[in-house]
């Protein structure tokens, strides 16, 4: 049985400058904005990998070494050739 959908990861970073505290609802908020700014930008990102076509199918935030990393499973129909 063939695949109806491809899969991909992509990765993002954002180093906040010092150590983040996201107890305090200014660093959420800080963190939200660029969160918004990077999901903003995301559908002219999927555009332009590997002919484009791609959807998120979902997503994870981690905090590493004074870094957020996130990365988001990306899908797209395959296109059975006859």
């Amino acid at each position: 049985m063939a695949h109806l959908f491809e899969y991909a990861t992509a990765v993002q970073y954002m180093t906040p400058v010092g150590k983040p505290d996201l107890s305090n609802k200014q660093a959420q908020l800080g963190f939200l904005k660029s969160m918004g700014n990077l999901t903003k930008n995301m559908p002219k990102m999927l555009e332009s990998l590997e002919g484009g076509g791609w959807d998120v199918n979902s997503h994870n935030i981690m905090f590493h070494d004074n870094t957020f990393v996130i990365t988001f499973l990306l899908q797209r129909m395959v296109v059975l050739k006859s």
